[in-house]
């Protein structure tokens, strides 16, 4: 398979080099787009758009594959390389999405140099691994079923329909304990799909092995299905996640149903808020902080007492009535001896204002991403007499040292406050 790496808003060239992508394979891979595009809510060109010599991608990040190709998509942040970038996009996407990495993961990421993709199968599939050798989870099921002997429930209505003239079988309703749960087959129908996917032997191996005890459970037909999570099956949880994840990019022609490529990708400015927000949650509940994502609810204007113009500030924090209302930024500020203006966006600086005033917050913050190591914060005041608003700059070298830069930042805010 071609394997082809390129940063957001960044291009992949048309033709039959060995970087380069043949127009079968761009058209192929903006198929996939077009799917991947829909669930996104996004029109097909914000994902990939065609050209007659080249691919462009948009704002967005991850993996677009198709039959002999697959394209990489890297956040684009200046002076990090690809590698760096790539373990930093996992570990945003693995807290995303609900299965975090371990301490113990998260050296072993630091050692892998495959494409997102791979490292993505080989974390499910030693997870995978580790969760089956001790068995499968079971749940009792619901079964009827025509047996010589009375087990469960007899069922009259099929008895005298079907069977009047059986004497040697009763119909049975009873509970059984299997394996065939809703959970182990989107498990397992991951499995399945990822070991068609992998090139890397140590992955196929593992899952080969893992899919050994699934042989019970049936193979998943139609949509995913609603599945229980509980003490009982815990040891799943984070595997489901990631078993949605990569089924909920298998993309089919709507003729015929014809495979074309899987897809998965995340808008980069939802992909950063939501990170932001989870760290932010988990950093700063224990010190009484409330953190909302996209609330509270509120209205810029109302006529006659009907509000109009909803407005949902990224991230609310909360303690002892103080209020700082934080907008995330997927972009890098420009320097001040460049532009006085950082290159803010006016209509950012707007809703800020507007947010302030609705939400009564004693501090606005706009957060971007930053590269040089710490926290700089640059302190701008909302005329006439509003409250400060920061434009601060978030280093994401090391994913790890966010919680506490985070925090540090929390501090300085109030300090000035």
């Amino acid at each position: 398979m071609k394997r082809l790496t390129v940063r957001e808003w960044g291009t992949v060239p048309i033709g039959d080099g060995q970087d380069e992508v043949t127009s079968a394979e761009g058209d192929a891979l903006l198929a996939v787009a077009q799917g991947a595009a829909a669930d996104l809510r996004s029109g097909g060109d914000e994902v990939l758009q065609g050209g007659r010599h080249r691919l462009r991608v948009g704002q967005t990040v991850g993996i677009i594959a198709a039959a002999g190709v697959s394209l990489e998509i890297l956040p684009k942040i200046a002076d990090q390389d690809d590698t760096v970038v790539r373990r930093n996009l996992v570990r945003m996407i693995a807290e995303v999405e609900g299965f975090p990495l371990s301490a113990e993961e998260s050296a072993e990421l630091e050692r892998q140099a495959s494409d997102l993709l791979e490292i993505l199968i080989g974390l499910f599939a030693r997870r995978l691994l580790a969760a089956v050798r001790p068995g499968l989870t079971r749940n009792y099921l619901t079964r009827e079923d025509d047996l010589p002997a009375l087990r469960g429930r007899l069922q009259p209505e099929r008895q005298f329909a079907r069977l009047a003239g059986r004497a040697d079988l009763l119909a049975c309703r009873f509970d059984e304990l299997s394996a065939n749960t809703a959970l182990n087959r989107v498990v397992a129908a991951a499995a399945r799909l990822l070991l068609s996917r992998t090139r890397v032997a140590i992955s196929a191996r593992a899952l080969s092995e893992a899919l050994l005890h699934f042989e019970s459970v049936a193979e998943l037909r139609g949509p995913l299905p609603p599945v229980h999570l509980d003490r009982t099956n815990a040891r799943f949880r984070a595997l489901h996640a990631q078993a949605r994840l990569f089924l909920q990019g298998w993309y089919q022609s709507t003729t015929g149903g014809r495979q074309v490529g899987q897809a998965i990708l995340f808008r980069m400015n939802d992909l950063f808020e939501r990170w932001i927000a989870r760290t932010m949650r988990r950093r700063l509940t224990p010190e009484g902080w409330t953190v909302r994502l996209q609330g509270p609810l509120s209205y810029a204007l109302t006529r006659d007492g009907t509000p109009l113009f909803r407005m949902q500030p990224d991230i609310v924090l909360d303690r002892k009535g103080f209020r700082i209302v934080v907008d995330t930024k997927w972009k890098q500020l420009d320097p001040m001896n460049r532009d006085p203006r950082r290159g803010v966006a006016q209509a950012d600086v707007y809703q800020m204002m507007a947010y302030a005033r609705a939400y009564e917050a004693g501090t606005m913050v706009l957060l971007y991403p930053g590269i040089a190591p710490g926290l700089n914060l640059d302190r701008l005041q909302i005329a006439p007499e509003g409250p400060p608003l920061w434009l601060v700059e978030l280093s994401i070298q090391r994913l790890d040292a966010v919680p506490e830069a985070l925090a540090l930042m929390i501090e300085r805010l109030k300090e000035v406050a």
